[in-house]
């Protein structure tokens, strides 16, 4: 909707954002160089600002702040928000379409991202792979519906990309996932 879908945990709290801010100050302090924070799919902003606010109240601001957004109204609003809490900083934040295509010293945010991926999994089965995909149990005794395993024959994409494993010397066991 247009809401969005689910609450992440830096817009219940920005507890989770002061967490990160701090994770930064550390490898900032490790590596001892100015670094770029990037973030891809900055939701509404909220993270963003909640780390910028706790990093200006360190006084360790990065040098920029990139933002890997593709969604023309959700940069509307992360602009927003950022220029409302930040409005001396917002200079530095600079939005991208694409990632970097040159080489950077920074750290990559990527909150709720990897989890919204789409993904295929595959098990070892009689040492040959099978894609995993996911399918409902019915249990007719107690009338449950639950999520189950359903295995399918690879195609030759995973057969290919299997045998690429195994010439590396990887051992893949019966049952790997």
């Amino acid at each position: 909707g247009r809401e969005g879908d689910f609450v992440t945990a830096p817009l219940i709290s920005d507890l989770f954002s002061r967490s990160l801010a701090n994770q930064i100050i550390e490898i900032q302090t490790l590596m001892n160089v100015p670094l770029t924070i990037l973030e891809i799919g900055a939701g509404n902003g909220t993270m963003a600002c909640d780390i910028l606010l706790a990093l200006q109240k360190a006084d360790n601001l990065p040098e920029q702040y990139l933002i890997l957004e593709v969604s023309p109204n959700l940069i509307v609003r992360q602009k927003a928000l950022i220029a409302a809490s930040l409005p001396e900083f917002i200079d530095r934040v600079k939005w991208i379409s694409e990632p970097p295509q040159k080489a950077w010293k920074g750290i990559i945010l990527a909150n709720e991202v990897l989890d919204a991926l789409s993904v295929e999994r595959f098990r070892v089965v009689d040492n040959k792979p099978c894609y995993v995909d996911v399918g409902l149990a019915v249990n007719e005794a107690d009338k449950t519906v639950r999520f189950a395993p359903v295995l399918r024959d690879a195609d030759k994409a995973l057969q290919s990309f299997y045998q690429g494993l195994l010439d590396k010397d990887h051992i893949l066991l019966e049952g790997t996932e």
